[in-house]
């Protein structure tokens, strides 16, 4: 049996029966997704505004597969062979798939806890917040604040449209840097399959402190590589990197990033002194022009005394909680305390509720903060120290591979380097149980080692390789879910195509075997494929169900036109959002409190968050009521909300006691409910909404009050 060769495969995917063959299967995808198939089982007396919304998505999918198809139709019209139309059209495809593919993912799916957290600290900036906003966060805040400010009012889709022009941004300008050192057509699809797996694991539909400030640092970083570069160009280079620290102070590392580029440049026996002094002129111009815009609002103040509480003088704080945890599990202690004792950790509930078996579990008094450096730096030694495992089995894995596959590779081994991938990302998903950056941590760990032992031969990629590594390390610190921030943020996009480019068409000779290093290179993006496709469904989504085929159902809420997801969660949103429009209270000037993971609601309803972090769930308990208490004496909340399913599960308002059951981070919540029903027994105020999800109280004026008592 003859095995095709590559130029056979060529002038088949060439051949106008091919295209013929490609032209009609694309019309009869696009008759298949075409309205007539959803339309014509519906009678024309049923099709009421109410039923249009319904299908309303399958419209608007049909017009996404349109315009999707658009460069199939091109190609097949056209009269070019396959390699002449991608090297022609390399770019302009990178940017119409990214976009698209990122465009798609926008209209379906709700997620209420960390894109809701975006979206609530960025709309309070400009709507009666902004006291609470300037903080580490404060350029992000801002940017994304003045995006949704001109939509007028919340509107979560125009919202992840700004998600969907940052990360398109990203896959850009990374591409314009890869582009400087990498030009063959096999490295851009590398590159191509790379750029899809980050906007599939940027899952945080929004623009947000992870995005952002790497889109503005990788800005930076291509004026630095750019091939024609003049005094002005490192200015603005300064300009954009220093920009990340307002976008996100945790980035105050990359501030020795100028001295690093320059020191390179005096080893390359290159100008480097006007360069370095050009590139900290552009941080001055930012830093201060940042300063000035502080001053100008009134705030700069505060941003220094957050920073002082937060970072300088950050407390080593073990809670009397904590304490007496210790205390009962080793000591056997007993509960009971003096009731309304702030030694007792229950002294706010009553009786009967203190021997709730929820109340009596240690995560109840656990107060320990996961944003601590102690904590924070635990988690980046274990995570690094799998890495070196992982990548220690990887390497003699792919080494008995390579070695197996021997030194060509032809097409007929294909297959073999297919299945292996398959096998490998199975074997790690599903079997090893790795999380997604120690997986891929792990496999690239062998690639990096090769790239930094041949830059000792290749001087052009060391500027480069050093300040994709940098950014990298920059992008992570201050995060609990520690390296996963470098492929989330888009820093991983480089990170991974860079020295997996680097390796197509090398070969690497030990003794007497030979290497050869495309194997390893088809193997790794093969298995980043298998994630990007999942053979098993569509992509997951966050906190929503992963079968995004049942996500048909609209909201109604003006706030959340075109967003989808199944019915149940649908119908008690609406209802809550029904309520609140309702409601007659000033928007972006009434304080309310909406508890435990649904940050969103506050955007949503237009009312002021009272705290710094609207995701109250995140914040530690000790921390959370004494910022609440104070702020409640000059403002208590008209409104105070609970939630009365986790949100964390991703069926709800489903099946939540079984996920109660697996996952105990609703626990410490339940102090803050507790604490807050204590809190508002005795202020007036009513249950005024109750549906499936949610539980509304709203704070009743005295006066009213005793009139309807006696009326």
């Amino acid at each position: 049996m003859n095995i095709p060769n590559k130029r056979e495969i060529e002038n088949v995917l060439s051949h106008r029966y091919f295209k013929l063959l490609m032209l009609l299967g694309v019309l009869l995808w696009l008759i298949l997704k075409s309205p007539i198939t959803f339309t014509a089982s519906v009678n024309d007396s049923a099709v009421t505004e109410s039923r249009f919304l319904e299908v309303y998505y399958f419209y608007l999918e049909f017009f996404i597969w349109i315009l999707i198809s658009i460069p199939l139709l091109y190609y097949a019209f056209s009269k070019a062979n396959f390699k002449s139309f991608l090297a022609d059209h390399k770019f302009p495809l990178l940017i119409f798939v990214n976009f698209f593919y990122a465009l798609f993912r926008t209209f379906k799916s709700l997620d209420v806890t960390d894109t809701g957290f975006h979206f609530t600290k960025a709309w309070g900036m400009f709507h009666g917040s902004l006291t609470q906003n300037v903080d580490f966060l404060v350029g992000t805040s801002f940017v994304n604040g003045l995006w949704l400010c001109i939509a007028g009012e919340p509107n979560v889709l125009w919202a992840r449209f700004g998600y969907v022009i940052v990360v398109t941004s990203i896959s850009i300008v990374s591409f314009k840097i890869f582009s400087v050192y990498f030009t063959r057509l096999s490295e851009w699809f590398i590159f191509f399959v790379l750029s899809l797996f980050f906007i599939h694991f940027n899952y945080y539909l929004s623009i947000n402190y992870d995005n952002l400030p790497v889109l503005s640092a990788l800005t930076g970083i291509w004026f630095l590589l750019k091939k024609e570069k003049r005094w002005v160009s490192y200015i603005i280079s300064g300009v954009f990197l220093s920009l990340t620290i307002w976008l996100k102070f945790n980035f105050i590392f990359i501030i020795v990033l100028p001295g690093i580029y320059g020191w390179i440049l005096f080893e390359q026996e290159k100008k480097w002194l006007l360069q370095t002094l050009y590139l900290y002129a552009g941080y001055i111009v930012v830093l201060f022009a940042g300063v000035l815009l502080l001053v100008a609002v009134g705030h700069l103040g505060t941003y220094i005394n957050y920073i002082d509480k937060n970072l300088v003088n950050k407390e080593s704080y073990i809670s009397e909680y904590d304490q007496n945890i210790k205390d009962i599990i080793v000591n056997e202690k007993s509960f009971e305390q003096p009731i309304g004792s702030d030694q007792d950790k229950f002294f706010f509930l009553t009786e009967g509720q203190k021997i709730t078996s929820e109340r009596q579990n240690p995560y109840y008094s656990n107060d320990a903060d996961p944003h601590s450096l102690k904590n924070l730096f635990n988690s980046y030694f274990i995570g690094f120290w799998q890495i070196l495992k992982m990548g220690a089995l990887f390497s003699v894995l792919l080494v008995i591979i390579l070695l197996l596959l021997g030194k060509e590779i032809s097409v007929k081994r294909y297959p073999v380097l297919l299945i292996i991938s398959f096998i490998l990302y199975y074997a790690t998903y599903l079997r090893l149980e790795g999380a997604d950056f120690i997986f891929l941590s792990a496999l690239i760990f062998p690639a990096y080692i090769y790239l930094v032992y041949c830059l000792r031969y290749n001087g052009n990629l060391t500027g480069p390789t050093v300040l994709i590594l940098l950014l990298a390390l920059f992008s992570f610190p201050g995060s609990n879910i520690s390296f996963n921030v470098i492929y989330r943020s888009g820093t991983g996009l480089l990170f991974l195509a860079f020295p997996l480019s680097f390796m197509i068409h090398r070969k690497l000779k030990v003794n007497n075997h030979i290497f050869n290093l495309n194997n390893y290179v088809i193997i790794f993006v093969c298995a980043i494929m298998f994630g990007i496709l999942k053979p098993w469904g569509y992509n997951n989504s966050h906190r929503d169900i992963a079968d995004r085929s049942l996500m048909v159902e609209m909201f109604k809420s003006p706030q959340l036109f075109g967003i989808h997801t199944f019915p149940q969660r649908v119908k008690v949103v609406d209802e809550v959002l029904e309520y609140f429009k309702n409601e007659k209270y000033e928007r972006n000037n009434t304080p309310a409190l909406f508890l435990s993971w649904i940050p969103i609601m506050y955007y949503l309803t237009e009312t002021n968050c009272m705290a710094n972090n609207p995701w109250h769930g995140c914040v530690v308990f000790h921390k959370f009521r004494k910022e609440y208490d104070l702020n409640s004496e000059k403002f208590p909340p008209i409104y105070i909300t609970f939630s009365k399913v986790i949100t964390r599960n991703p069926f709800w308002p489903l099946e939540d006691e079984v996920y109660r059951k697996k996952d105990t981070a609703w626990i410490p919540d339940l102090k803050k409910f507790d604490y807050i029903r204590y809190w508002m027994k005795d202020k007036n105020y009513e249950k005024t909404f109750e549906n499936g999800m949610f539980e509304v109280y709203k704070k009743i004026d005295k006066l009213r009050s005793n009139k309807e008592k006696i009326d």
